[in-house]
């Protein structure tokens, strides 16, 4: 019997990074998720957006400790205490459409948990998508 909700291969399954790969017919990429609910990003800049676990990716950082991290923190893969920071030119963000589309977002809107007002706006270069915005919002 199936007890569980069937996830889509967006959700953080462990097939999703051989989709990606399968789907980019590479195998230098790397694929993060989203569930409904979840806040995977920690915080994003201008130069890269920090995701609450590695997943594999080789972009392995010090997690965040009272919004810093740690100086000359060593970090693995499997510490509890690793983010992935991801430099921008390295992330094809997505999002869908009301007729769930998939849509590449060319433009992302970064703003806080309990406070709408806008805290930066980052342009990430995509190739020949039309101009869609993302909206990231990071907890407090």
């Amino acid at each position: 019997a199936f007890q569980w909700t069937v996830r889509s291969v967006w959700e953080g399954l462990w097939s999703m990074t051989w989709f990606v790969k399968f789907a980019y017919q590479r195998d230098d990429v790397w694929s993060l998720y989203a569930a409904a609910g979840m806040k995977p990003i920690i915080d994003a800049d201008e130069a890269n957006v920090r995701f609450i676990w590695t997943f594999n990716v080789p972009y392995a950082a010090p997690a965040l400790v009272d919004g810093k991290a740690p100086e000359g923190r060593t970090v693995k893969q499997g510490d509890e205490g690793v983010n992935a920071l991801i430099p921008w030119g390295k992330v094809i963000p997505i999002t869908f459409d009301a007729a769930g589309n998939l849509k590449v977002v060319s433009r992302v809107v970064v703003t806080s948990e309990g406070d709408a007002s806008v805290r930066r706006v980052i342009n990430v270069r995509q190739r020949g998508v039309d101009e869609v915005e993302g909206l990231i919002v990071l907890p407090r």
